[in-house]
């Protein structure tokens, strides 16, 4: 793992132990997957990717994502 993704992991990390409710923006190809500032949580992380639950579905719902992808773009993580 890069000097980036380590970052990005510490990162997600110090979110997931002091405030795990944040928000999310995801744009991806393949799966073909479009979020915009949707409210999740962070109920895991892991050495090569996180995971969360959306807030706003009626029923458990979960997306997990590598570093990586917060590296290149593709997820933006707010509070």
């Amino acid at each position: 793992m890069n000097d980036n993704t380590e970052c990005i992991r510490k990162e997600i990390t110090i979110l997931f132990n002091t405030t795990p409710q944040v928000r999310i923006t995801v744009r991806q190809n393949r799966p073909k997957l479009e979020l915009t500032d949707l409210p999740v949580q962070i109920v895991g992380v892991y050495e090569n990717l996180f995971r969360v639950k959306d807030l706003t579905a009626p029923f458990p719902k979960y997306y997990t994502f590598s570093y990586a992808d917060v590296w290149t773009g593709a997820v933006k993580v707010t509070r």
